[in-house]
């Protein structure tokens, strides 16, 4: 059975009832994975909290601090209010992401939960992210299990800039970022010329894409970007982060993405893990209530090799739109990034 780590008290991880990241996204999908009879595929395994240390290997102590004293009386940013018990709840979803991780280096070469809060930094949040579970996940691989080479594949429609910053010095983490276009939506960051620094200079790769690219742009920057680095990089671990909300029905972001065509990410980060044999699938994101569990369940599915699940009804098409223009806009960003990065990594 495939470990999914789950405490029913990361319902505690929203920021209200009229806020687009509401509460109910962890049950409503674990509903739908049972009533669609996928649960018996899976074996519910609960966490513990993050500890403080666990915290500041990423963040710094000043921040902290900050998130302690606003806490119940005010906002981190004018997206990301904190209510009462927003903090434990955040070191709860760290938490998540830590124990998928022990299982993976210790018992299983998959184990997904919920994750990916990648616009935190060391010293800022925002975008409904307090702490950076990612970063917190790759920066314990090293620390503890002294891994040298860590893939983050962020497929969420939003770029993960706190993630990139953090690591961007780093030849140790390959960031590779699938999104839209940073010209269209927050955080604004992820142009194809942001390429790291240093050390790490070559090591984030960002292919940002154009609103309603759709699944066969999805398909192309795999093929012709993604994979040949990751090739050529040779993780020892993948995490990867992103979830429904590169759907064409969602509520923030407009990539176009099909029901199907997220069952094709999770194929492809699929085939990518088998490559090292250790995969921490993270899901999080996403912004249509009655879209959301239908996607990530899709999502999953493809990660675990699962059958592609069935649509619900309402959902079976979509707007026809031409993407003769957007795959070609596509092929440019491709070639661009090609031209940025031939320097370090072989697209022949």
């Amino acid at each position: 059975m495939i470990p999914f780590v789950y405490n029913p008290q990361i319902q505690r991880y929203h920021f209200g009832s009229d806020h687009p990241f509401y509460q109910d996204r962890y049950s409503d999908f674990l509903t739908l994975l049972k009533t669609q009879g996928y649960e018996k595929y899976f074996s519910f395994i609960s966490p513990s909290d993050a500890t403080l240390e666990d915290i500041l290997s990423i963040h710094t102590p000043e921040y902290v601090e900050r998130l302690i004293a606003l806490e119940g009386r005010g906002s981190l940013t004018l997206d990301t209010p904190l209510p009462a018990g927003i903090i434990d709840a955040g070191r709860l979803l760290v938490g998540h992401g830590l124990k998928a991780m022990d299982l993976v280096m210790n018992e299983t070469p998959l184990a997904l939960t919920f994750g990916g809060t990648h616009h935190a930094g060391r010293d800022y949040g925002g975008g409904f992210c307090l702490f950076n579970d990612v970063a917190i996940i790759a920066q314990t691989l090293i620390d503890s299990y002294e891994i040298e080479k860590i893939l983050i594949l962020d497929t969420d429609a939003h770029h993960g800039n706190g993630t990139q910053e953090i690591f961007y010095d780093s030849k140790r983490v390959l960031y590779v970022s699938v999104h839209q276009d940073p010209r269209t939506l927050y955080p604004g960051t992820g142009f194809v010329d942001e390429i790291g620094r240093g050390e790490g200079l070559g090591y984030t790769v960002n292919i940002p894409l154009l609103p309603f690219s759709g699944d066969d742009s999805y398909g192309e920057v795999f093929r012709e970007i993604v994979s040949p680095v990751v090739d050529q990089f040779g993780p020892q671990v993948v995490i990867r982060n992103g979830g429904s909300d590169a759907h064409y029905l969602d509520e923030l972001t407009h990539l176009g993405v099909t029901f199907q065509g997220l069952y094709a990410i999770g194929e492809n980060v699929r085939l990518l893990s088998s490559r090292c044999n250790r995969l921490i699938d993270l899901t999080l994101s996403g912004y249509n209530r009655d879209v959301l569990p239908h996607a990530w369940l899709s999502l999953v599915c493809g990660v675990c090799n699962l059958e592609m699940p069935r649509i619900p009804p309402g959902f079976q098409g979509q707007k026809k739109t031409d993407k003769t223009g957007l795959l070609e806009a596509t092929r440019e960003v491709i070639s661009k990034i090609k031209k940025i990065l031939g320097m370090y990594w072989d697209f022949s």
